[in-house]
C-alpha cells in the first residue's frame, strides 16, 4: 500500500461551530486526536455526523473556529485552498461510493490523475494499482465497476482514496451497504490505514467501533459521549 506523502497529521479543533437556518447545527469547543489514531463519530441521524465529516474534510465551511491539520488550519483556508488541501493530503470514502460504473477498477482507482500534471499521472497509476492489489481486487484491475459486488466497489474507492498518498482518511458509514462479512473486512482495512495515517470515520457499525482508538457519540450538534473521557 503507498505510503502517505507526509507524516500523519494530528488534528485539533478549537471552537468549532456551524450554523445554518439560524440554529447552530454543529457545536464542538474543542477536540484533539493524535497522530495516526482512528477516531470513530456516532450518533443517531441528524447528530451532526457528516456535517462533522464535512467540515473537517474542508467541504463545508465552519462558521467559527479552527480545524487544524498538523500545522494547517483549514477553517482559514478560502474555498480554493481547502480544496488544494483536500486534494493533497486528505483521502475520503463515501457510504454510495461515487465511482463511474462503466469505468475498470483502476481507471476509477486513479481517477485524481484527471486533475494532476502528466508528469505525476504514471506514479499515481502505479501507486493505485498497489492499493487494488493490497486489498485483494489487483485481478480485477480491468473489470468494470458495474458488474462487481458492493464489498468490492468499497474496496475500489478505498483504493481510490489511497492512490494520492494522503496522509489522513476520512470516511462516512463505509460498510453501511456491505453484508457482515464484507463489513468486517473493511473494518479491519481502515484500522490498518491507522498509524500510517489519521483516520477519521463515522458508522453506527459496531464493528468498525470497536476497531477505533476512540469513538465519540454526537447529539445534536454536540459531543456527548467521548471513550477518551
Amino acid at each position: 500500500m503507498p505510503a502517505p506523502e507526509t507524516a500523519a497529521p494530528d488534528l485539533a479543533v478549537a471552537g468549532l461551530r456551524v450554523e445554518a437556518g439560524g440554529r447552530t447545527i454543529l457545536d464542538i469547543p474543542a477536540l484533539t486526536v493524535p497522530a495516526g489514531a482512528m477516531l470513530v463519530l456516532r450518533g443517531a441521524s441528524g447528530a451532526g455526523k457528516s456535517t462533522a465529516l464535512n467540515v473537517l474534510s474542508g467541504n463545508l465551511a465552519a462558521s467559527a473556529g479552527q480545524v487544524r491539520w498538523g500545522g494547517t488550519d483549514i477553517a482559514g483556508l478560502s474555498p480554493a485552498g481547502r480544496r488544494r488541501f483536500r486534494r493533497e493530503r486528505l483521502g475520503l470514502i463515501f457510504q454510495d461510493y461515487r465511482l463511474f460504473a462503466e469505468l475498470g477498477a483502476l481507471d476509477n482507482a486513479a481517477l485524481a490523475a484527471a486533475w494532476m500534471p502528466r508528469a505525476r499521472r504514471p506514479a499515481l497509476r502505479a501507486a493505485a494499482v498497489a492499493a487494488l492489489d493490497r486489498l485483494g481486487l489487483g485481478a480485477a484491475a480491468d473489470r468494470r465497476v458495474a458488474v462487481m459486488s458492493g464489498g468490492e466497489r468499497q474496496r475500489v474507492a478505498m483504493a481510490r482514496a489511497l492512490a494520492t498518498a494522503p496522509s489522513a482518511i476520512l470516511a462516512d458509514e463505509p460498510t453501511a451497504s456491505l453484508d457482515r462479512a464484507n463489513a468486517d473486512r473493511l473494518a479491519d482495512d481502515l484500522a490498518a490505514l491507522a498509524g500510517p495515517r489519521t483516520v477519521v470515520v463515522v458508522s453506527h457499525d459496531p464493528a468498525v467501533q470497536a476497531r477505533a482508538s476512540r469513538v465519540i457519540t454526537l447529539a445534536d450538534g454536540r459531543i456527548v459521549e467521548d471513550s477518551d473521557a
